[in-house]
């Protein structure tokens, strides 16, 4: 019996709908919710003089009843003990407190230096399991010191932005006013001198196309707290729908300037906000949406088949009394139905044909709902096969990312656990992640699977272009599709790449190269430049990483389970650089979702 160097029964919970990043782990703290660590800076000034200490406070939101220990990276042009005490590596917060002060205390020197930065980051626990607090907003900070004999600084305003009416509407007509969204930008601090603050705009609406054009700087005038940057909708004959319009405050390009001329700002949180333009120029009557449901995309059946095709509709201003039923573009068949009482708006009505007797080969199924007012729509295809009695059984073809985390350029962030790491890197080259296309039945000819790619990292942008396709050889049951990051330099968040795999192409063949089946999608996470491995938990896309530290080399089979009764085996996946990571693009379609991780050997090569 093989020893499990990971947690015997590793459980985590992909959670939906979450405004904080919450899991299932061990020993988390009340009720297994992870408190949530924040930074602040209230004092972002220091000076050599030793009067005058700069201050982080660690801020914890959620469970008090236990002691966390939180770790930081420390950086900046000072010196971490040498131009000012030493500051350690982690900080605990006692059981019962939530706010911990971290002191920036300047040590005084004879050196002429000019202002030096400390800067504070908060990183997760580096020994991974368990976890014990998550990362909240903001997750840095920057503390600045002056030299002992300089005068005291001054306050730097700090400039702020929030939607103070997020809803505009284009006008009636031409030459009629608008109803105007505003963005309010505030400062704090000092108000001695004008600023001029720079911004951005992006969102659906174009500037200067579907709103006066705006020009990228607002003027907060001397003595005055506030200035409004005004959304004017400009009124066109388009039914749009809503469009967004998104504001985001600009970091000023002389930032490094000391003393800071007048004018100087820096941008505080938040920094970031949205206003909505609505549309004047709706459809009298929005189309109706139709869907097949029955039969699934792929399916094979058996001839002769009896095959119901299942569609559902909804109308959102109306209702669909007829349906017309489409093979490869031939009309099958039309439900239509009569109402005494016309359903309500938006009600979801169903309908069904039977098809008889389809001849063998592939068909593309597709359905046209008609509207109470005339609106059409068509359903997306739906692509079956049907199949000669006793043919050989279809390819089932399945996916799983066996690296799933990658990192930008030369990650030089000490990740715990790496096997003979120099000092103080991760190893420093370039780290890739690798998914296994595998196929079942025959391997006497080679395969081409294609998949889709997704996630929020781009393909080509922030990894190696992809072709959306690969190709298992003769004799093989697996190919592999790496991934490979692109160093951008740009600071981001920890990002995705999602794969699924798809059917084939248009093809006469009488039952499909492959069908796809579970999993059918597997997901990887690109880490950036000398950033910490993420922790366990869910990614901005909603995604779940499972992180589990273990023995380099070991190889384990990952199960789901929605329930905790029946467990789906992913596949296996091997401990690399002391964790075993996965990936589990379909957590957020799920409320809750269990994992375990089982030792197995090392898979035979494929």
């Amino acid at each position: 019996m093989k020893t499990n160097s990971l947690v015997p029964l590793a459980l985590a919970a992909a959670v939906s709908a979450l405004s904080l990043p919450v899991a299932r782990a061990q020993d988390s703290g009340v009720g297994n919710v992870l408190p949530v660590i924040s930074l602040h800076t209230p004092d972002a000034t220091a000076s050599e003089s030793g009067d005058n200490p700069g201050r982080f406070v660690l801020v914890r939101q959620g469970p008090t009843n236990l002691a966390v220990h939180v770790f930081l990276r420390v950086g900046g042009t000072a010196s971490n003990g040498v131009d000012y005490l030493p500051i350690p590596n982690w900080i605990p917060i006692p059981a019962g407190v939530r706010e911990v002060p971290v002191v920036v205390q300047p040590l005084p020197d004879a050196e002429t230096e000019g202002p030096e930065t400390v800067v504070a980051h908060l990183v997760p626990p580096p020994t991974l399991a368990p976890t014990t607090y998550a990362i909240g907003t903001p997750s840095e900070g920057v503390v600045t010191i002056h030299e002992q004999n300089s005068p005291p600084p001054p306050q730097t305003p700090v400039v702020t932005v929030r939607a103070s009416d997020p809803e505009a509407v284009e006008p009636a007509g031409p030459g009629l006013p608008p109803n105007v969204g505003v963005f309010r930008l505030h400062r704090e601090g000092n108000t001695n001198d004008q600023l001029n603050v720079h911004y951005t705009l992006r969102g659906t609406a174009s500037n200067g196309v579907d709103y006066v054009a705006l020009s990228g700087v607002a003027v907060v005038p001397a003595g005055g707290r506030e200035a409004d940057v005004v959304v004017a909708p400009l009124h066109d004959q388009l039914a749009e729908g809503v469009e967004t319009v998104v504001l985001r405050l600009a970091d000023v390009a002389w930032i490094a300037i000391y003393p800071p001329p007048p004018g100087f700002y820096t941008v505080g949180v938040p920094r970031e906000a949205v206003v909505f333009i609505g549309d004047n120029d709706q459809p009298t009557n929005r189309p109706p949406v139709a869907r097949i449901v029955k039969p699934l995309d792929g399916q094979v059946f058996l001839a002769p088949p009896r095959l119901p095709i299942a569609v559902e509709t909804v109308d959102p201003d109306g209702w669909v009394p007829r349906v017309e039923f489409f093979a490869n573009g031939n009309l099958l068949g039309v439900r239509e139905r009569m109402f005494l009482t016309p359903p309500p708006p938006g009600e979801r009505l169903g309908y069904e044909f039977v098809w008889t007797n389809p001849p063998v080969g592939r068909h593309v199924l597709t359905a046209r709902a008609t509207d109470n007012r005339g609106a059409q729509s068509w359903s997306a295809p739906v692509r079956i096969w049907v199949a000669a009695t006793n043919p050989p059984p279809p390819v089932a073809v399945s996916i799983i990312a066996r690296d799933a985390l990658a990192a930008e350029g030369t990650n030089c962030f000490t990740w715990a656990g790496m096997t003979n790491p120099p000092a103080g890197s991760n190893a420093c080259f370039i780290n890739t992640a690798l998914f296994a296309v595998r196929r079942t039945g025959p391997t006497n000819e080679p395969l081409t699977v294609r998949y889709g790619i997704g996630g929020t990292a781009s393909n080509g942008v922030d990894y190696l272009e992809l072709p959306g396709q690969v190709t298992i050889p003769a004799g093989r049951r697996a190919a592999e599709i790496r991934m490979v990051p692109i160093d951008d330099a740009l600071p981001e968040r920890p990002e995705t790449v999602v794969l699924s795999l798809r059917l084939p192409p248009e093809t006469t063949a009488v039952v499909p190269p492959y069908v796809p089946v579970w999993p059918a999608r597997a997901a990887a996470v690109i880490v950036d430049n000398d950033s910490p491995r993420p922790p366990m938990g869910v990614l901005d896309d909603r995604v779940f990483h499972l992180a589990l530290p273990g023995e380099n080399g070991r190889w384990y089979r990952v199960e789901c389970s929605d329930d905790g009764r029946v467990w789906h085996p992913v596949g296996p996946v091997p401990v690399a650089e002391g964790a075993l990571h996965f990936v589990d693009p379909d957590a957020e379609e799920l409320p809750a979702r269990l994992y375990r991780a089982v030792p197995v050997d090392a898979p035979v090569e494929e």
